[in-house]
């Protein structure tokens, strides 16, 4: 008979763990000795014992669950999923009744400290490590103790709130538990002049504006100031990831315009922004004719501006308009004639569509305004 080397087995256990077959040629003894020199991680031992449930009866498997042995405890809350888990495969009540006791507890001492100390500008750090310590804990009825008593409206020294904190420093989960909360707006001005999704994009925080375009709550066509959108202000930003979540969000309007009639297209171009115009310009629901208050599609800016690229980025869609005149009557053609740039002439003239010799509202043609250059 071979003999089994238990303990190379045990040190083999990233490779069996979650391998059904491994498990069920192993008979109820040899397991228990495997797992004797076993350390389960919190994740291994629940994958484990889900195949294991399968087999055996609760006194086989609470037989197992003495000898296996977890190495470490990510946090408090692994620990709980760990009873949880424990409570559903031995059919024990009592020790999921137990870590929910224990875990209102925690909740408990987490309000008693934010209703001991009063609510001042010195004591924010204070409160900012009480809500990542009830956001790692899960505790919701702690963090919506602080929505309700108005702390993440309240300013530190330093003039920071709470929000303002928990994006810079990208807290994700603690974010999110701020947002569930029922009297936190999270389309208003909670830091400076600045919503939360507008800050996270000043600032470059991708995660946080991953995350807030995604809530069912956001505005994410909201106007703030000069009728500007959160995609307007994306387009300042270099990091394209920001722009392409913005972009993915539910409801987003890709063709809004600002008080001067200006699109994000528009706003990117006049930023000389290249990748954020070119990454709009090639969505099949861009408005790539829009005009501003004066008329100007995104073509004549990227000849105002000299953008090449852009130009020819937004030559390729397939619903531009290569004539259309701005409010003097002057088209693409007539204003790359007026900058004299021979190059923007030479790739209008060559597109079969375009119509060389129209005239602007002074009666200019392209021959003509070339030649006053």
């Amino acid at each position: 008979m071979i003999k089994i080397d238990f303990e190379y087995q045990a040190k083999q256990i990233n490779n069996w763990y979650d391998n059904e077959t491994f498990l069920n040629h192993r008979s109820l003894a040899e397991l228990c000795q495997i797992f004797d020199y076993c350390f389960f991680s919190t994740n291994q031992f629940m994958e484990t014992f889900s195949f294991l449930r399968k087999k055996y009866k609760i006194s086989e498997l609470l037989l197992l669950s003495q000898h296996a042995k977890i190495n470490y405890f990510e946090n408090s809350d692994s620990a709980f999923e760990i009873l949880e888990f424990l409570s559903i495969i031995l059919n024990n009540r009592i020790i999921s009744d137990a870590a929910k006791f224990l875990q209102r507890q925690k909740s408990q001492t987490n309000q008693n400290l934010i209703l001991n100390y009063q609510k001042k500008p010195e004591n924010l750090d204070l409160f900012y490590g009480i809500l990542l310590k009830a956001a790692n804990e899960k505790d919701f009825e702690s963090i919506r103790l602080m929505s309700e008593l108005g702390f993440f409206k309240l300013e530190g020294k330093n003039g920071k709130n709470l929000i303002q904190y928990t994006i810079e420093n990208q807290n994700i989960d603690a974010l999110k538990y701020i947002c569930s909360c029922p009297n936190v707006n999270i389309n208003e001005i909670y830091i400076d002049k600045f919503t939360a999704i507008q800050y996270a994009c000043f600032i470059d925080k991708f995660d946080v504006v991953k995350l807030l375009c995604n809530l069912p709550t956001i505005d994410i066509n909201m106007k703030y100031a000069n009728g500007m959108t959160i995609l307007h202000f994306a387009t300042e930003n270099e990091n394209i990831d920001i722009l392409g979540s913005i972009c993915s969000a539910p409801n987003i309007d890709l063709n809004l315009q600002d008080d001067y009639g200006r699109t994000a297209l528009h706003y990117s171009i006049e930023n000389q922004n290249v990748k954020a115009s070119i990454y709009l310009s090639n969505f099949s629901n861009i408005d790539i004719n829009a005009k501003d208050n004066y008329g100007r599609t995104a073509l004549h800016y990227s000849i105002d501006h000299d953008c090449s690229k852009i130009f020819k980025s937004i030559l390729y869609n397939p619903n531009i308009d290569i004539n259309i005149v701005d409010h003097s009557k002057m088209a693409p053609i007539h204003l790359a004639a007026l900058h004299n740039n021979e190059k923007f002439i030479k790739i209008l003239c060559a597109s079969p569509n375009i119509i060389v010799n129209s005239k602007d509202s002074g009666g200019e043609n392209t021959s003509s305004l070339c030649s006053s250059e």
